[in-house]
């Protein structure tokens, strides 16, 4: 996503300057070769958008920039990049528009779209929970997995553990539930949940021994672990397999829901979806069909 398409920051300055040095913490750039410049726009596709957006050219979405690989803010700290904010200028790019993009919190984001003020939102998993909400347009397979520093050894599931997880996450929804049944049911102690702005200042807190380990998507935890070197690593198998995450779109927005599914299915069918994914080394959680509203945890 281009600079002329982010709009100014809405998050509080204290989180924004802890976001951007994890960034440059991960090390900088993301991949060069831009995929979604190279789509061109489909006229049967632009047709199926509504009116008011397509007079608009734009689709406004909102997400926190902070999630590496899915959606974070370049070294610039204007442009923002990664495999999802690139499948949704890919995606748009389809439907002869493009992305308008706002940085917010991202617990905030569904309140925003049900307001009317966004169409979409950037990086949510399928939940029945969030159905009720929003629409999901799932675009990838997900799953869970935790953190923890390279000399950690334990149990797969940290029972007793002080685990950190982001705000508004899904990972934030689950993790007493999974408490509960992994640990509590087996006559083992709780996991305390330690909560975090963001992905990455929980990563933080992980390197500077505040948590124990950290609970996140597993692209995202790979991510985490790639760029801290010999410092962390995934501990145990993943978690959840089989669930889908995607793009939240209006419930008020049927037709550009619909609009943005027959696109993304283009992008699966003509090799476009998967070169994105492979440019971020996320290859693992393609799906071959999309879907909406088909979580079911």
């Amino acid at each position: 996503m281009t600079l002329s398409a982010l709009k100014p920051s809405r998050v509080a300055a204290p989180v924004a300057l802890v976001l951007l040095m994890a960034v440059s913490a991960c090390g900088g750039d993301g991949p060069d070769k831009d995929v979604a410049s190279a789509v061109k726009a489909d006229d049967t596709l632009h047709a199926l958008v509504p009116a008011e957006i397509a007079a608009r050219g734009t689709i406004e979405v909102a997400g926190s920039a902070d999630f590496p690989p899915d959606n974070f803010l370049d070294t610039n700290e204007k442009d923002v990049i990664g495999y999802n904010a690139e499948m949704l200028d890919a995606v748009a790019a389809k439907l002869g528009l493009k992305i308008n993009f706002t940085r917010t919190k991202f617990t905030g984001v569904i309140t925003g779209i049900e307001a009317g003020r966004f169409d979409a939102g950037i990086s949510f998993l399928d939940t029945r929970e969030r159905q009720k909400a929003v629409d999901i347009l799932d675009a990838y397979r997900v799953s869970q997995s935790f953190i923890t520093r390279s000399d950690y050894q334990g149990d797969p599931i940290p029972c007793g553990k002080r685990v950190g997880v982001g705000a508004g996450s899904a990972e934030a929804l689950i993790i007493d539930d999974l408490s509960q049944k992994k640990c509590v049911a087996a006559g083992k102690p709780a996991i305390e949940a330690a909560t975090y702005p963001s992905n990455p200042q929980a990563v933080v807190a992980l390197t500077s021994q505040r948590v124990d380990a950290v609970f996140a998507s597993t692209a995202p935890a790979a991510y985490a672990v790639k760029q801290a070197g010999s410092a962390l690593k995934l501990f145990g198998d993943p978690l959840m397999a089989g669930g889908y995450t995607g793009i939240a779109i209006s419930k008020a927005e049927p037709k550009l829901r619909d609009a943005m599914k027959a696109a993304l299915q283009e992008l699966m069918d003509d090799g476009t979806y998967l070169k994105i994914l492979e440019k971020w080394n996320v290859q693992g959680i393609a799906s071959d069909k999309a879907l909406i509203n088909a979580g079911t945890n």
